[in-house]
């Protein structure tokens, strides 16, 4: 139930749902795995893999345009429609296999549809900030969030069943653009939040009233940074690890990955329950002192017997989807509640820089433990250190919160 006011918020998770169905359908591995089955060499396997970072960066354009007094509204919803066509492009491709430097075109045609992509998210998080009231903001980032994990639950089988019925290309062909119909709904769920909606200013609750006369942007940048860079350092390897170490196969993998995404689900409540008692600075802390008690537990699986690796990668991914939902929902949480009313636009342009910034964190993982693998190390002591530094990634990350936002209560 979408229990949320005023009712147009409800379009906001909507459009959420739709983008969800769309990125489980044609990003991240799937993507990957349609760049292979065209042929795609190592080369062009990197750049669509990092394809996404370009739409991070393209989120400081459109928060500029925003500042620069560019509508948000229209910014967001256009080029959100304009970047949808790209996917059936890319389905296309399937279906015509002596056209050359196919890989090639896949990428081409994600680079532009991720650019536009980036533009309208940029503007969308200075319209949300507009819009939503400041008391909603926790209520409205978990809301967000479980129905994004069902959406992905839903699509994510169903791409199981399509690749079950069908060969991989005409697989490929019908998820693209399944994909394209899902981001053309979800941008069409945009068009029904009214023109003119009032612009919120903080209520004058104990709990906003701490938050905003602790804000300052160079420490909530920096919170930030710090919390994904540490995320991204220990979700972007925590796959190999099972596939590399723990010897998982690729059926055994995904349900690791449903798992996981189960219990992100299930501890969405008492997450928004902390946030609501507390605040977010004090969920974000927690969640990251559990997840700094993961990669504790994941560099300790190299001693044990390899039997008790199938139950170690259970309780890992299940321990890991439950503290990456405190991260997720409280980093949200916590830009939203600490943009300025006067110049949220700015404050999001330069929150745009540092995630661009914090996603050094999955390439600072790769060269980590590509140093570490040309030592003499075993490979359980390699992903102890790993994992490791992980650990104090974290600890770093919660301690600074801590001295920066030691207020606990609302």
């Amino acid at each position: 139930m979408l229990n949320i006011t005023p009712a147009y918020l409800r379009f906001f998770i909507y459009n959420n749902i739709w983008v969800t169905a769309m990125d489980t359908l044609a990003a991240g591995s799937l993507l990957t795995a349609y760049a292979v089955s065209l042929g795609a060499g190592p080369l062009v396997l990197g750049l669509i893999g990092g394809v996404a970072y370009w739409g991070s960066a393209f989120n400081i354009v459109g928060a500029y345009l925003v500042s620069r007094g560019f509508s948000a509204r229209k910014l967001t919803v256009g080029l959100s429609f304009a970047s949808r066509p790209f996917y059936v492009l890319s389905a296309l491709l399937a279906l015509f296999p002596l056209w050359t430097n196919r890989s090639w075109w896949l990428f081409g045609f994600s680079w532009l549809s991720y650019a536009l992509g980036g533009i309208s998210a940029g503007a969308y998080y200075p319209w949300l900030k507009q819009t939503l009231p400041q008391e909603q903001t926790s209520g409205f980032v978990h809301l967000k969030y479980r129905s994004s994990v069902w959406a992905y639950l839903f699509t994510f089988t169903g791409v199981l069943v399509l690749f079950h019925y069908l060969s991989a290309q005409p697989a490929f062909c019908s998820m693209f653009v399944l994909a394209f119909v899902c981001g053309c709904l979800g941008s069409a769920s945009l068009l029904f939040i009214p023109t003119q909606t009032p612009h919120y200013t903080p209520t004058n609750t104990t709990q906003n009233q701490t938050l905003h006369n602790t804000y300052t942007m160079p420490k909530t940048l920096t919170a930030c940074m710090l919390g994904l860079f540490a995320f991204a350092y220990f979700f972007a390897f925590l796959p190999v690890f099972a596939l590399k170490f723990l010897k998982f196969s690729f059926w055994s993998f995904t349900f690791l990955l449903i798992l996981s995404k189960i219990s992100f689900l299930l501890s969405l409540n008492g997450w928004n329950k902390i946030r609501t008692r507390y605040n977010a600075p004090y969920s974000l802390r927690l969640a990251f002192w559990a997840l700094a008690l993961v990669a504790l537990a994941a560099g300790a699986c190299g001693q044990l017997p390899v039997r008790y690796y199938g139950g170690a990668g259970i309780v890992l991914f299940l321990a890991a989807g439950a503290a990456g939902a405190g991260i997720k929902t409280g980093i949200d949480t916590f830009i939203l509640q600490q943009a300025p009313q006067s110049n949220c636009a700015g404050y999001f342009t330069a929150f745009s820089f540092v995630r661009l910034l914090a996603a050094a964190g999955a390439f600072g993982a790769g060269l980590g433990l590509n140093s570490l693998e040309q030592t003499a190390l075993s490979p359980a002591s390699v992903w102890g250190w790993f994992f490791a530094i992980g650990f104090c990634l974290c600890v770093i990350t919660a301690a600074f919160i801590t001295l920066k936002w030691k207020e606990k209560h609302a």
